[in-house]
């Protein structure tokens, strides 16, 4: 038989709620103008729209599924005033916070805490860059201070070097660090 599921997930913030998106999404699945950075697959949409994350999932695939599942997504995201309503916050995936010479669209995310496996490493922006044939991965997390910024970036360097990784020079960013993962 077939039937849709849709699960709304209310979260507390529109950035936790980005947070959420960002480790189900698949880069490659195709976008669509749902909620904030909407995308479908075969099977399912899934969509951010201000603190909610919202996944909707045909049991059977099909072109009608999918009609049904977009007709919902777009009644849910009208029904709370519209994409783009953050609920107070203007980036909750960060995305203005990158320069956009290079930066690939809908790639801006939050890592709330471990970010890539580094448990020190929380509250990071990242977002994808393509320069020449090459996608590079950018990211950033704000600290209190200088000192502790350089430190956590040192130790973050450092485990990286322990996992393999080769650095290389920093190519024009004042005292930054470029290693270079296999």
């Amino acid at each position: 038989s077939e039937w849709l599921e849709a699960c709304a997930f209310l979260m507390d913030s529109p950035r936790n709620a980005r947070s959420v998106f960002s480790r189900q999404r698949r880069p490659e699945a195709p976008r669509v103008a749902v909620g904030q950075a909407g995308y479908r697959t075969d099977d399912g949409l899934f969509f951010q729209e201000g603190p909610w994350y919202v996944e909707v999932l045909a049991a059977v695939p099909s072109e009608e599924a999918l009609a049904l599942a977009l007709a919902f997504g777009r009644a849910f995201v009208d029904a709370r005033g519209g994409s783009g309503d953050a609920g107070g916050e203007a980036e909750p995936d960060g995305s203005t916070r990158f320069p956009a010479d290079g930066l690939v669209e809908g790639s801006a995310d939050f890592i709330p805490e471990s970010a890539f496996g580094f448990e020190r490493l929380d509250k990071v922006f990242t977002a994808r860059y393509r320069v020449g044939n090459a996608e590079l991965l950018a990211f950033l997390s704000r600290r209190p201070g200088a000192a502790e910024a350089r430190e956590l970036a040192d130790a973050f360097a450092d485990l990286l070097a322990g996992l393999g990784a080769v650095e290389r020079q920093a190519g024009g960013i004042t005292g930054g660090r470029h290693m270079e993962v296999a």
